[in-house]
């Protein structure tokens, strides 16, 4: 396909020189004809970039609303994913997961999701379980997803991708213009080539299953790190101990004395002795009050 991208522009370069070289001799009529022909070389070109989707189960793709093909461009891929009926499973399996803000953040990427069907190879109760283990339902996710936007021409030319979990996928497209996929299991590619605003996304008829041993903990941690939301996140220093970087190395308590917005909860902590309560624990969420809550009080009650 590029290199039919290529010659057209190299016809179309052409087709301008010449346009040119006889317009100092034309009338204008011929230079109008010519215009007219460079427009509509301009907008075959236009066209001949556009990607559609590719595979027969497109057709059960909605073909208008926030589901369909040109609505999921629209927006990011957890979101696109969740107005689309063939993948309702998928998207409760990312919701339970937690991973809805993390997939929509990222900057680019390949998503491998299995339709309904896919998940057929579980029995209930299995797939409730699978749901219920966030950690493994993690693995499993992040099985789908690599952390660049490719599409089906460009998995072609690559024949093999990591997954941010760390298992490697081979692409085969033997069979014609939708690949197999083969990782730790296999599964087949239906629908390709589905475009959201920061991912391609490809159906697939089977899910793939994560390799336990592949060891890319780093790069999975890396794309997987939330990032804060909100105005007030802009007051967080950009660098240091004290910024969203720093703070995410340090346990809760120590990670918030770093931070400038938090000095008279740290305080508190610190007053009531439960420092190293707070560090030890091994899973929490704080509602931390910033330094302006604590203006509800006066000077004497705080005391």
């Amino acid at each position: 396909m590029m290199n039919t991208i290529r010659k057209r522009a190299a016809l179309f370069g052409s087709v301008a020189a010449l346009s040119l070289a006889l317009a100092a001799c034309s009338t204008d009529a011929d230079t109008a004809d010519d215009t007219a022909s460079d427009t509509e070389m301009s907008e075959d070109m236009d066209s001949a970039l556009t990607l559609d989707p590719v595979g027969e189960a497109c057709s059960a793709v909605p073909a208008e609303g926030e589901g369909s093909s040109e609505g999921m461009a629209d927006d990011p891929v957890a979101t696109a994913a969740s107005n689309n009926p063939l993948l309702s499973t998928l998207v409760t399996a990312v919701g339970e997961a937690g991973l809805v803000d993390t997939l929509n953040g990222l900057e680019g990427a390949t998503v491998f999701a299995p339709i309904n069907d896919a998940f057929g190879a579980f029995t209930e109760e299995e797939l409730n379980g699978i749901l219920a283990d966030t950690e493994l339902l993690t693995e499993i996710l992040t099985a789908h997803v690599v952390g660049e936007n490719l599409t089906l021409e460009d998995l072609e030319a690559a024949g093999t991708v990591t997954t941010l979990q760390g298992t490697e996928l081979e692409l085969d497209f033997s069979a014609g213009e939708l690949p197999v996929i083969t990782g730790t299991n296999t599964a087949a590619v239906v629908c390709g080539n589905v475009q959201t605003a920061n991912a391609t996304v490809h159906l697939i008829d089977t899910v793939l299953l994560p390799n336990t041993e592949a060891s890319a903990e780093g790069e999975m941690e890396s794309a997987l790190t939330l990032q804060p939301v909100g105005e007030a996140c802009a007051a967080v220093p950009a660098e240091g101990e004290g910024s969203s970087e720093g703070m995410a190395d340090d346990p809760v308590a120590i990670a918030a004395s770093n931070n400038p917005l938090l000095s008279t909860l740290v305080t508190a902590v610190g007053e009531a002795g439960l420092v190293d309560n707070l560090n030890g624990l091994e899973g929490a969420t704080v509602f931390a009050p910033i330094n302006d809550a604590f203006g509800a009080f006066t000077e004497e009650e705080l005391n």
